[in-house]
């Protein structure tokens, strides 16, 4: 019996009731092609920038203010590894 431990935690905001499904399906989807993905659900972005900064969560999906206090608090070094179509007309140019 293998024990599952997931080698990549994300946080999510549960700003939807939908937000558990669709992650539940994500992480069905990345543990199916190897990859050990879990995620832990936060009811702020505040939350879970925080616990990005204690390193309680790998990767985080961030809305676009949670992306920029992100970035104040990294100094600019936190990596942003993609965009929603909805989103990229809040970046910059």
């Amino acid at each position: 019996h293998r024990v599952y431990k997931p080698e990549i935690m994300l946080g999510a905001v549960s700003y939807s009731p939908d937000i558990s499904t669709i992650w539940g399906e994500m992480k069905s989807y990345f543990v199916n092609n190897g990859v050990m993905l879990d995620f832990i659900l936060f009811t702020s972005y505040e939350a879970q920038v925080e616990a990005l900064m204690n390193k309680q969560i790998d990767l985080a999906w961030n809305g676009p203010l949670a992306h920029v206090r992100t970035q104040m608090r990294t100094n600019n070094e936190s990596l942003s590894l993609g965009m929603r179509d909805v989103d990229q007309s809040l970046s910059p140019s």
